[in-house]
């Protein structure tokens, strides 16, 4: 097994384990180890596809695996989430204000549309980037 499938199973055991533990409602605690329990099958059948398909198969499709794992991973840990946190957002926006004015960066740009379009087109590309990262490894002879 490759050490990211132990990474990838331990993650998902884990927050399940810590589903049971926060206070969640049992909604959300069934979602969390729903979404973990596909998390550890997928990756327990990736490891194994070997047995059902040509190796050239299975070491294709194993190499592809991360791309829905990390969409799982990350809606499971989603789960955890039940509302804003409030002191923790406000932080962040001090620290954006101080950065924008130590960098003279922002100056006028957090008001620009073309900005805000522009943050929500790396956000929105941040989905793609496994799959891309992926076809770079695959195009440098990088595979597997």
């Amino acid at each position: 097994m490759r050490i990211a499938e132990w990474i990838n199973l331990i993650f998902f055991l884990l927050l399940i384990g810590l589903a049971w533990i926060r206070p969640l409602t049992l909604v959300r605690r069934g979602k969390i180890a729903l979404l973990g329990g596909i998390g550890v099958v997928w990756t327990l059948s990736s490891w194994r596809l070997d047995l059902f398909l040509a190796p050239s198969w299975s070491t294709f499709l194993r190499d592809w695996s991360p791309v829905p794992i990390v969409l799982i991973a990350y809606w499971q840990a989603g789960g955890f989430s039940v509302e804003p946190w409030e002191a923790f957002q406000e932080r962040l926006s001090r620290v954006d204000s101080v950065a924008g004015r130590a960098l003279g960066v922002f100056k006028g740009l957090s008001s620009s549309r073309w900005f805000r379009v522009y943050l929500e087109a790396a956000y929105v590309l941040a989905y793609p980037l496994v799959p891309f990262a992926l076809v770079v490894l695959y195009l440098g002879g990088r595979a597997g």
